[in-house]
């Protein structure tokens, strides 16, 4: 079974609560199936933004269970944690509301403990409640206290019944097997709870899973009223809420999530990674290593980059550059935008470091994909790369992005894995820039204010966009300064040091990594700067 992590694994136990979800989840598709697992899955990468302004995504997976109730809700629960490792279980559905808190039909639950009935002691005096207690994430809790009513009420589309809008009620719910249609069940109840706020019957089962897990995430719960557990329940004035309270619950939980209440947990574990997971980490102008400026000199190769994309014909690409020369910022403004270009393809990069597995599988959504491996000469596994692709039910096209001293070998692994000639390209190696394509680098490099030195900078990094960008960030917050620029050997050596510095403090000494496959041991001499940075 394969350990992939995500963010949030979400349950609900009807259909109808699982439409509701799925509809507001973007590209939401549905996970092929595996011999290890009966269960039904769906994927979607939510975007959030995180209190500071900042953007990011969580990864999420939704599933539903075969029929109501605690039982069932523990043993999906448990095969979905199993499955995916979340950091999360999040409950999300339509519950009984109790009036006598001041809930309301349509009105939002959130659980701040989870009160399971089932367990009692029957005598001739009656039943004696046993209750079992279950504590819900505190963080996800604070961050509901703290989500307004503007966050997620403008977001509901179902038409709602009667006028008015949906309050937020925090507090305990209860949970059992019992559909409960009946007010003095609910007062027995509150004899011991008097704060109940709700009814349900698949907590006690996911919170049960989750604590039981051996790897442990955190459990949440989100209803919306769609009854009241009275004798109305199931009365035509009382069923049209349902369709409502499913969007609003649905609304909040998603609304909830897209407040950035956690870190994601940035694909740990996962293979295949989007475009946005793959760059987030360098695209922080502050750092000296980043892909925040603007693509220079490569519009011929976006160009064809786009028409591989679009061929019928053409199923692989091999496209070579040495080291520095700019091919992962190539990449970079490649995936900017690929979904308008491209909506009916999907794109994902595989991550470094994760070996390609027959279940990565699951991470594809439905329908054709473009699969890009930046680094190729590193990976191993571009041979299971290819059986996952050539076993798709959808055509799925890879881009092999490498230093030249590898396109030999790529081609043989192509050949062996059943690649046709006719159906490989290869581009021809990346140039450097041009003279005008390296001064309008360096001028961004450099900013306005030190543009006196950028005819120099060009002059000086000519072979290596690398040094160009690294080398003027560093002249233009002063760590060099521009009487270096003299000696263009003297210039590189200060700027690669200062990099190779950065590197060993922040990213470990990635060049050091052994190269997978046997084009390692035969690669040619490099320019100076390639051993230092492989993944611009």
């Amino acid at each position: 079974m394969p350990s992939v992590t995500v963010d949030v694994v979400i349950v609900t136990a009807l259909e109808e609560e699982r439409d509701a979800v799925r509809a507001r989840l973007p590209n939401c598709r549905q996970v092929a199936p595996t011999t290890d697992d009966v269960r039904v899955y769906y994927r979607s990468d939510l975007p959030v933004t995180f209190p500071d302004g900042k953007p990011g995504t969580y990864s999420i997976v939704l599933t539903s269970l075969a029929t109501m109730g605690r039982v069932q809700a523990t043993a999906t629960t448990g095969d979905a944690i199993r499955r995916w490792q979340p950091r999360y279980v999040l409950l999300v559905g339509i519950a009984g509301g109790i009036s006598d808190r001041d809930v309301s039909l349509g009105d939002v639950l959130v659980s701040d403990q989870v009160v399971d009935y089932e367990r009692q002691k029957v005598t001739e005096e009656g039943r004696q409640y046993r209750f079992r207690v279950h504590p819900v994430d505190p963080r996800l809790l604070e961050a509901a206290r703290n989500l307004p009513a503007a966050a997620w009420q403008p977001l509901i589309a179902a038409t709602r019944p009667s006028k008015g809008l949906p309050t937020r009620h925090i507090g305990p719910i209860a949970t059992g097997d019992k559909v409960v249609a009946y007010t003095p069940f609910l007062e027995e109840l509150q004899k011991g709870w008097p704060q109940l706020i709700g009814v349900e019957m698949e907590a006690g089962g996911v919170a049960t899973a989750a604590f039981q897990a051996a790897f442990k995430p955190g459990f949440f719960m989100v209803r919306a009223v769609s009854d009241l557990a009275d004798a109305e329940k199931g009365s035509a004035r009382i069923t049209r809420w349902r369709p409502y309270a499913c969007d609003v619950a649905a609304t909040y939980a998603l609304a909830l999530l897209q407040s950035g209440p956690f870190l994601p947990v940035d694909g740990a574990g996962r293979t295949l990674a989007s475009a946005e997971d793959t760059f987030r980490s360098s695209l922080n102008p502050a750092q000296l290593f980043n892909h925040s400026w603007t693509l220079v000199g490569r519009e011929k190769t976006l160009s064809d980059l786009e028409a591989f994309t679009s061929s019928d014909q053409q199923m692989v690409a091999i496209v070579p550059g040495r080291g520095g020369i700019g091919k992962t910022k190539l990449l970079h403004a490649f995936a900017d935008g690929f979904e308008q270009r491209f909506p009916d393809r999907a794109l994902r990069f595989v991550r470094e470091g994760i070996p390609v597995q027959p279940e990565d599988r699951d991470d594809l959504p439905a329908g054709p994909r473009l699969i890009v491996v930046d680094d190729a000469h590193r990976h191993d596994d571009i041979p299971m790369l290819c059986a996952l692709a050539q076993s798709s039910a959808y055509p799925v096209k890879i881009m092999l992005v490498t230093r030249p001293h590898a396109v030999r070998y790529l081609r043989s692994v192509l050949t062996h894995a059943g690649y046709d000639t006719s159906a490989i390209t290869e581009f021809p190696p990346l140039d450097p820039l041009t003279g005008d394509d390296l001064k309008a680098l360096a001028r961004q490099a450099l900013g306005e204010e030190h543009g006196i030195l950028v005819d120099q900078l060009a002059a000086a990094t000519k072979d290596c966009p690398l040094v160009t960008v690294v080398g003027g960030r560093l002249l233009a917050e002063k760590d060099l300064g521009p009487q270096e620029l003299e000696r263009d050997t003297t210039f590189r050596d200060a700027v690669l040091t200062r990099f190779q510095d950065v590197l060993l403090g922040n990213m470990g000494t990635i060049w050091t990594q052994p190269c997978a496959g046997p084009c390692f041991h035969s690669s040619p001499p490099l320019p100076r700067c390639a051993p230092i940075m492989t993944r611009l």
